[in-house]
């Protein structure tokens, strides 16, 4: 099982070599483990990925510089000996031919280095099937409501169905709704196209540099905004966001723990009144 944190990362290329995937999804009662092997000042989100991997006992993981809290993480995890295999790959900022070309290369090295850890044969053909067998995005819904900004994780996502029980509510967060275009390819430009549709993705990361349209054509009932601590990335779209006047917008924030969770469903419910969403889920 290779386990990620990032919809940069090529699960594709993975399924070319048999291999299951799994997102992680990091939410530790505690980051004792990652507190005496990193710095104090790393953010919550990378604490849990290293307390998470260590408490697993996780055996491959794969990385992507979706910021630089990932470059700390790779190098406290190459100093775990339980870790069987352990790969960053570089992302480039943009998507364009050269960009692509670069990104491109980067996989073929990722499946010599893997062939090499794993001594298996990448099959091409079933990288594209799994390719091409991706599910499609969710359609909208009228009403729904939106989670958006930084990895949010499974449990604020139960939280916000849970207050929002009778309108849909879309991932848009940056490890959320993964789609990587399709088209029909074969075993000599898959690599091409692939790499240029995963760089390219309908909703960039907010590291990238093509995300002016990332929230174009939304209209929800109401947006939920999730930074993490000591994270500035998400923090300037949120304030170009807070500008629109016409966009119902709450702001949160965690570190990646369920330490704040009873005041996080206050606040939910809260906006969930102001909305006039009520909450009518039966009671247990």
């Amino acid at each position: 099982m290779m386990y990620y944190t990032c919809k940069y990362t090529p699960l594709e290329i993975l399924a070319g070599f048999d291999v299951e995937t799994q997102r992680l999804d990091p939410h530790p009662d505690t980051v004792d483990c990652a507190n005496g092997c990193t710095h104090p000042n790393l953010c919550g989100f990378g604490k849990a990925i290293i307390e998470t991997i260590h408490t697993q006992n996780i055996k491959e993981v794969i990385l992507t510089d979706c910021c630089d809290v990932m470059r700390r993480i790779y190098d406290v995890l190459l100093t775990f000996e339980d870790l069987d295999f352990v790969y960053f790959l570089p992302l480039p900022h943009k998507g364009g031919k050269l960009e692509v070309d670069l990104y491109e290369q980067r996989i073929k090295d990722f499946i010599q280095a893997y062939q090499a850890y794993s001594h298996k044969t990448f099959d091409i053909n079933k990288a594209i099937q799994a390719y091409l067998a991706q599910p499609e995005q969710p359609e909208r819904e009228d009403p729904y409501t939106r989670l958006t900004g930084a990895h949010g994780g499974s449990l604020l996502l139960e939280k916000i169905k849970d207050t929002f029980p009778t309108v849909q509510v879309i991932d848009d967060t940056c490890s959320g709704n993964r789609y990587v275009e399709k088209e029909e390819v074969n075993a000599e430009n898959f690599l091409h196209v692939y790499a240029n549709h995963i760089l390219n993705q309908r909703k960039p990361c907010m590291r990238m540099l093509h995300t002016k349209d990332r929230n174009k054509d939304e209209h929800p009932v109401g947006t939920i905004y999730h930074t993490m601590k000591f994270c500035d990335y998400y923090g300037f779209e949120y304030m170009n966001m807070k500008e629109d006047v016409n966009m119902p917008l709450l702001k949160i924030e965690t570190d990646a723990t369920p330490q704040s969770s009873g005041q996080l469903k206050t606040r939910l419910d809260a906006f969930a009144e102001t909305l006039g969403v009520k909450n009518n889920k039966p009671a247990k």
